[in-house]
């Protein structure tokens, strides 16, 4: 992750994103874990915040965790957060449910210096952000607001 302020490169950050593969749940359901690219903006910042997947809880992959310095990017639940339990991963290989986890000292700094209305940046990961998810209006091509226009 590259932190731009104010178009100046500030902070170079190592993230793992989203586990580059999908999953079948005990409900028959595929849930794909890839963090989806596209414009995001921070909404809310929790710490802590109870993290649950949308899996049934019987599902051997549920969980539920109580997260630290959280800064929630999509309606969905993700989030860019601190995760010391990836840190062998982060910078080299995506391991996470679909959030960006970070070090907790690059989270703190993150939680910080960042709040709601900042965007977050994602790309190619080979998925788009469901512009209804969170304020993804930012990835509505201008062709298609103007072709909406009233006026």
């Amino acid at each position: 992750m590259v932190v731009y302020v104010d178009g100046q490169a500030v902070r170079t950050i190592p993230v793992s994103m989203g586990r580059e593969q999908s999953y079948v749940g005990v409900d028959g359901k595929t849930y794909d874990w890839r963090t989806p690219s596209g414009v995001m903006v921070v909404t809310e910042k929790q710490n802590p915040v109870v993290m649950r997947p949308a899996l049934p809880k019987e599902d051997p992959q549920y969980y539920e965790e109580t997260i630290p310095l959280a800064s929630r990017i999509t309606n969905s639940g993700i989030y860019v957060h601190a995760a010391p339990w990836s840190e062998w991963a982060q910078g080299s290989q995506n391991v996470s449910h679909g959030c960006i986890n970070i070090s907790t000292a690059n989270a703190q700094w993150f939680y910080d210096n960042f709040g709601p209305g900042d965007v977050v940046e994602i790309a190619n990961t080979g998925i788009n952000v469901d512009v209804r998810d969170g304020l993804g209006d930012w990835n509505v091509p201008w062709t298609d607001w103007t072709a909406g226009s009233a006026v």
